[in-house]
């Protein structure tokens, strides 16, 4: 089996435990396409989340070719936002309410019914959003390099692709600081504003909520180093509208075609479902958090422990008061868990490892360039700092390149000090590329053994207009 890899900082199993049982038992049902394979595994502070590569490269044509009607899309999307508002709905449910009062059946029963309307939202955006950026990217710069004059320059086709792929869609990263500004202006209240984006700085990495203090500090960040925040606020608003008329120029001035233009739609929508699934993903997992620290205080047990856990264990240590101490000690050094058709199984310490490495082929040869997809023109010479998760894209100095994995909301600090972001993962609608045009930083995705090949203190050239990072001796 040949597997699509994702990297990042460790996460503890219970904060994938939903979406794993639920992707395996509902993923074909639901996206009428065969998917059952998922491998996760963690040793130290090191993170795999692999699919099948034939499964979700076959999900995503799937996806293009029941969105390729106007029917299509609607019926597609309509399934999709309708589980989303299921699982906001139960999260917020949850995160209301007062679990000290409730009897340990009720907690138990509370995990059985965030489950079941989580579930549905997890299956879908969890593995739809990925299909899409793994194959159709790619299918749609081909479909433009086929389309263009063959006179057209390098340069030029780069620059064209550039603005086509580019999802007309503001993220709620950038909405946030849009109502901040606001904020500043006196044209809506903090207070709102909490409410609305408590949750931003969630990630599977990091279970603590935006305190109101956080909303403050932001401020006046703001207020330090925005000069004139009615004229910043209004270019954030009309980023969409010039993409847009950018865009439209590019689609005349070529004639381009009719499938060329759904897949341009296809992929403005996704990039919006891809900030949707990150709320719902953070949200539902943030629900079942509480519901994990209301059973830490009532077993006396420490949540770190807890956190190795599936639910179903958890809910098991509720009712009987017991736990396989030295199954978490081994979980915590190393877990793997295999999703197949045959089921789910779960090994712990030298096994996961032992079952790790012969899954996943982690040799790299010694490159001095690699080859990836620039979704944020520019480039840049700088020295390298590799950042496997948010704690160490946090020690990342201003001007240093940011290479990972793939970025998360609580990398956003790290990409704003950047001077260019270089990913393993990702496609034209992908957390890194949405926020590096925002923030206007040179940036390429899809590379696949970025943080293998290279160091922490590399020189190398960041060229986003080809795609290109090159070692620099």
């Amino acid at each position: 089996m040949t597997w699509t890899v994702y990297t990042r900082g460790a996460i503890p199993l219970y904060r994938l435990s939903c979406a794993i049982k639920a992707i395996h038992d509902l993923a074909t049902e639901l996206n009428g396409s065969y998917f059952k394979s998922i491998l996760y595994a963690t040793e130290g502070d090191s993170f795999w989340w692999a699919w099948d590569t034939k499964e979700i490269e076959g999900l995503g044509m799937h996806i293009l070719g029941k969105t390729k009607t106007e029917k299509g899309r609607k019926t597609h999307f309509s399934a999709m936002k309708r589980y989303f508002d299921k699982a906001i709905t139960s999260a917020e449910r949850v995160r209301t309410l007062d679990l000290a009062k409730l009897g340990d059946e009720d907690i138990i029963k509370e995990y059985s019914v965030h489950y079941h309307e989580s579930s549905f939202a997890h299956t879908l955006m969890d593995t739809d959003v990925d299909a899409i950026d793994v194959l159709p990217a790619e299918i749609l710069k081909q479909k433009i390099k086929e389309a263009l004059p063959k006179s057209t320059s390098e340069k030029e086709f780069i620059e064209a692709y550039t603005t086509l792929s580019t999802p007309a869609h503001t993220s709620y990263i950038l909405e946030e600081e849009n109502e901040l500004l606001k904020v500043i202006l006196r044209k809506t209240t903090l207070a709102k504003v909490i409410e609305k984006y408590w949750w931003t700085s969630l990630g599977w990495e990091c279970m603590t909520p935006k305190s109101k203090s956080d909303f403050l500090k932001l401020l006046q960040e703001h207020r330090r180093s925005i000069k004139d925040p009615e004229k910043k606020l209004k270019e954030n608003q009309v980023n969409v509208q010039r993409i847009k008329k950018e865009r439209d120029n590019l689609l005349k001035k070529y004639s381009l075609s009719e499938d060329i233009q759904n897949l341009i739609e296809l992929f403005d929508t996704y990039a919006r479902y891809h900030d949707l699934r990150k709320e719902m993903q953070v949200k539902t997992t943030y629900s079942f958090y509480l519901l994990l620290q209301e059973v830490a205080k009532r077993t006396k047990q420490d949540i770190d422990d807890l956190e190795w856990l599936w639910h179903d264990e958890v809910c098991d240590l509720l009712r009987t008061r017991k736990s396989d101490k030295q199954e978490i000690k081994r979980r915590k050094q190393a877990l793997l868990v295999l999703s197949l058709e045959k089921g789910i199984r779960t090994y712990s310490g030298r096994e996961a490892i032992r079952v790790r490495r012969k899954e996943l082929d982690e040799t790299v040869a010694d490159v001095d360039e690699l080859k990836g997809m620039g979704v944020s023109p520019g480039i840049v010479k700088a020295r390298v700092k590799v950042c496997n998760g948010s704690k160490e894209a946090a020690t990342l100095k201003k001007g240093e390149i940011l290479v990972t994995g793939m970025t998360l909301p609580d990398y956003v600090p790290a990409m704003k000090r950047a001077a260019a972001i270089v990913t393993d993962e990702g496609g034209i609608t992908c957390h890194a590329a949405i926020i590096s045009r925002e923030l206007k930083k040179p940036c390429i995705v899809g590379t696949k053994i970025a943080t293998k090949v290279l160091s922490n203190g590399d020189l190398v050239e960041v060229d986003a207009n080809k795609g290109i990072v090159r070692k620099i001796k």
